[in-house]
């Protein structure tokens, strides 16, 4: 049945103002005893008069006595009111048959603040189509468990006792047979350890005389291998004196080999001038000056670790340099200037290390992002007969300018002074 606002409202005038018997009861519940109290309590509102199970329940409400209330059922479902703890639970059945219906609050752990006195309202329509309202009160109190729940727990406790003096029994009496049997394996132990003491007192006499002989015969082998380490400690010196002197006489002949080389190297660079002069080739006068390709519409591209080759032969003295190769190979001892100019078009970085042998000499960098870029560099280094120099990219470069023309890069070099 569907209730007006009307009748809502005279159902709650009705449950204030009206009390029209005790139709119903509040059942209490007590949880299990843990000694001190019970941890729970069920406070359950039912109907326990038979001539009203047939009345359809409209509303059921419990609570404190003088606040307002905790629990609700209306509509069907149970709800939580003002008063509601977060130590409770409510769970409700509300159906028309009126003795199918109830009401329960649950207090879990209940504290002093959960005791005191409650009430549980209801409110239903009689035989007649009347609303009408009933009231039952209900004391709580802590520390009140149900005689049954004490003794349970007291004989539990009881149980509990009697297992562990059993328990307790039956170790006390295990560990006095285990202590009984310690005991024998002790005095036997003993027994065995002083005849064991005996044995070893008579074995360490006689291994500390046979010690004794052995070491006496070690240290008479130890002073003689001392004796011949010495001899031969004094052999070894005498020789390494021998050895000295040698090393001596042969540093002194090395250095005069040095002399008679340097002496030969004089005569033979005299010659090689003499003979240069009947072929019309000054020895002083080895050059090269060398230009890239010819093609500028295509810069050139070099990849990294590879030799920048100079194949614009410009002006020659000599053939030290490669044309091929793109290597200048030193034809005599002495001092030689070297002068490398490398120009790339616009947002290139270039970077070409001189290489004497595998030992970088000097490094040229050009780089300008909206115009092209011309970079110079030059020494002068001793170089060794054989030596040889080069122009070797460090990174991978692209768009070098090649003209045989105007000659935008070019790779200079040429003998300062022999030695």
């Amino acid at each position: 049945m569907t209730l007006t606002v009307v009748q809502f409202l005279h159902v709650i005038s009705m449950m204030i103002f009206c009390h029209c018997g005790s139709s119903f009861r509040i059942d209490i519940k007590r949880g299990p005893f843990d000694g001190l109290t019970n941890t729970e309590i069920n406070l359950t509102c039912v109907v326990d008069d038979p001539s009203y199970w047939a009345y359809e329940i409209m509303v059921m409400e419990v609570g404190k006595v003088g606040q307002t209330p905790m629990a609700i059922m209306r509509n069907f479902e149970p709800r939580k009111g003002g008063e509601f703890k977060t130590n409770m639970e409510i769970e409700g059945l509300l159906l028309k048959d009126a003795s199918q219906s109830f009401l329960r609050l649950t207090i879990k752990n209940p504290q002093t603040e959960n005791a005191g006195e409650y009430q549980c309202d209801m409110a239903y329509l009689d035989e007649m189509g009347s609303i009408k309202q009933s009231r039952a009160y209900a004391n709580v109190t802590l520390n009140d468990p149900d005689t049954k729940a004490v003794l349970d727990y007291l004989l539990k406790k009881v149980s509990d006792l009697e297992n562990i003096v059993q328990e307790q029994g039956d170790v006390i009496s295990k560990q006095s047979n285990e202590i009984q049997n310690q005991t024998a394996t002790l005095r036997m132990q003993e027994k065995q350890l002083k005849e064991q003491q005996i044995l070893i007192n008579e074995k360490l006499k006689k291994d500390t005389q046979n010690n004794l002989k052995n070491l006496q015969d070690q240290v008479t082998k130890l002073k003689e291998i001392t004796r011949l380490q010495k001899t031969n400690i004094r052999m070894i010196e005498t020789q390494l004196k021998n050895q000295d002197t040698i090393f001596v006489q042969q540093n002194h002949s090395i250095t005069e080999c040095r002399e008679d080389i340097d002496i030969q190297e004089k005569k033979l660079v005299k010659q090689l001038k003499k003979v240069n002069g009947l072929t019309g080739r000054d020895s002083s006068m080895t050059a090269f000056s060398v230009g890239l390709g010819s093609d500028k519409s295509k810069p050139a591209t070099i990849k990294g670790g590879e030799t920048l080759v100079f194949t614009e032969k410009i002006s020659m003295i000599g053939n030290d340099y490669n044309l091929q190769t793109g290597v200048f190979t030193a034809p005599w001892n002495g001092y030689y200037v070297f002068q490398l100019d490398v120009t790339c078009t616009a947002d290139v970085s270039l970077h070409i290390d001189l290489m004497v042998n595998k030992i970088r000499l000097a490094t040229l960098h050009a780089f300008d992002q909206d115009y092209s870029d011309q970079s110079s560099v030059g020494t002068m280094v001793e170089l060794k007969t054989g030596d040889q120099v080069r122009p070797v990219a460090r990174y991978s470069v692209r768009r070098i300018h090649l003209d045989a023309t105007d000659h935008y890069s070019i790779f200079t070099g040429y003998l300062l002074k022999l030695l």
